[in-house]
């Protein structure tokens, strides 16, 4: 992946994206943005249609949970205990 997903998060704006690599778990599985269900003009407009008409907050309220979750602090710590584990 590009990054894009992290930059996104970083400014709290939802991502619309087409299923490719692991966009789709990393995008629909927290409910952060819209995935097109194919690689298409149409399908990616009609999603894009479909963002408009769904509450944006929704969105941005997904992507602070999951930035509260993917903290360096929470990262640092599940190393600790795993490399307790080895």
């Amino acid at each position: 992946q590009s990054g894009i997903t992290s930059i996104a998060y970083n400014f709290d704006v939802p991502l619309i994206a087409t299923n490719t690599g692991g966009l789709s778990e990393s995008i629909e599985g927290p409910g952060v943005g819209l995935i097109a269900p194919e690689i298409s003009v149409d399908s990616i407009a009609s999603t894009i249609q479909k963002f408009y008409s769904c509450d944006r907050n929704i969105f941005v309220g997904n992507i602070k949970k999951e930035k509260q979750e993917l903290t360096w602090e929470k990262f640092a710590a599940a190393l600790i205990e795993f490399s307790k584990s080895l």
